[in-house]
């Protein structure tokens, strides 16, 4: 582990989160403490003794002889050390860190903040497919811990404290049945056979399974108190849906759309001749297509597509939503028509339209469990924003940062 001289900003998130030792600013490791500088021993004068005293003789008396005055002693020596050059100690690391919120009889620390960001930094750099930064690049921990970053995160950090204050206060808690089920349903959707199959996926976002854990656990208590005081005070009446769905109807309606099957055969990654022979192939087949083939049976045989062993059916697409090659030959066909060869750079593409729709006004019934999604997200985020700030008034929240 080595020792890195940083501003004081960034020492606690690269102590916690990265394992760096830390100094304070302005020290450099290998070297004896300072010593101080000794002062010399200032002597003391003895207070004069009362035979020691000046005394005025009165005109004619006999004057006795005071005895002679003990002459002070001689103070010690003391060695004068020469002024230190400026040395760093040789001692432990300080760890750095302060407060940088206060909510209620709760605080967030400047480090929790840092190590946060720095987490949420490695799992977007995991997301790009950017290599993995390396444990205690300070390079990397400097671009991540911004001002803007930090304040952004800690304004989330003391809205996520206040309600889970607000679900404490309500008796609001989360299970260990609950908690397995949401991380059973987690691993359900993202494929992950096992705990520790996620487990890996997580150390590659440097996330402990029991961290993870504690973080899931934190969501679903916030989720609970939100459904407990927003979306459950939320009624929508049929009237307010027809209302909307009047007022809003460009909102629904359905663009033209086509119905598509496709023959794919993908271009060789190698010589010009082998590439040329892949495009007689493709256009040998659109001749059987034209002579009268079925096209479903020569996707099965000859297509290169995922969708092969479909007979080549697509789907449904709107305008703009297949590539451009594609797109411009695609909505141009008559129902039933096949296209010319399309090459485009991963191979050669045949389309067929089976079917069109044009553009149509769907009717209120169709929409009208869309209609009541649309109204139920607009009134809990009205009735949320309200909520909170009731609870903002309320509560003492002291910004640091």
């Amino acid at each position: 582990m080595r020792t890195i001289v940083v501003a004081t900003l960034f020492l606690p998130a690269l102590a916690g989160a990265w394992g760096i030792d830390l100094i304070l600013a302005g020290a450099v490791a290998g070297s004896e403490p300072v010593a101080p500088q000794a002062q010399p021993a200032t002597p003391q004068t003895p207070p004069m003794t009362p035979q020691a005293q000046s005394v005025t003789p009165q005109p004619g008396a006999l004057q006795e002889q005071p005895p002679a005055p003990t002459p002070p002693a001689a103070p010690q020596t003391q060695p004068v050390t020469p002024p230190a050059q400026p040395v760093i100690q040789k001692t432990q690391p300080v760890l750095i860190d302060r407060i940088a919120a206060v909510i209620n009889q709760e605080i967030i620390t400047l480090s929790e903040v840092q190590e946060t960001v720095l987490q949420q930094a490695v799992a977007l750099a995991a997301t790009r497919g950017e290599s993995k930064p390396r444990m205690g690049d300070a390079a990397f921990a400097a671009a991540a811990l911004t001002p803007k970053a930090l304040a952004q995160q800690l304004h989330r950090m003391v809205e996520r404290r206040l309600q889970q204050q607000a679900a404490q206060q309500h008796g609001i808690t989360v299970g260990e049945a609950e908690l397995h089920q949401a991380l059973e349903d987690i691993k359900t959707r993202n494929r992950f056979a096992s705990d520790e199959a996620l487990a890996r996926a997580l150390e590659a976002e440097d996330m402990t399974l029991e961290q993870y854990r504690q973080q899931l656990r934190s969501e679903l208590l916030v989720a609970k108190v939100v459904n407990r005081e927003v979306r459950s005070t939320i009624v929508i009446s049929p009237e307010e849906m027809e209302r909307y769905y009047h007022d809003h109807q460009n909102d629904f309606s359905m663009p033209e759309r086509i119905k598509l099957r496709q023959i794919f055969l993908a271009a060789p990654a190698s010589n010009a001749e082998e590439h040329a022979g892949k495009r007689a192939k493709a256009q040998s087949i659109l001749e059987q297509l034209r002579n009268g083939a079925e096209f479903d049976q020569l996707a099965r045989r000859y297509s290169d597509g995922p969708e092969a062993k479909e007979g080549g059916a697509l789907g449904w697409f709107s305008p703009g939503t297949l590539t451009p090659q594609l797109d411009r030959v695609a909505f141009t066909l008559d129902k039933g028509q096949i296209s010319d060869l399309i090459e485009s750079p991963s191979g050669w593409h045949i389309l067929k339209l089976e079917d069109r729709e044009g553009h149509r006004q769907q009717t209120f019934d169709q929409v009208k469990e869309a209609v009541r999604a649309r109204l139920q997200e607009q009134r809990a985020q009205e009735r949320y924003e309200e909520w909170f700030g009731e609870l903002r008034r309320n509560a003492y929240v002291d910004i640091r940062l």
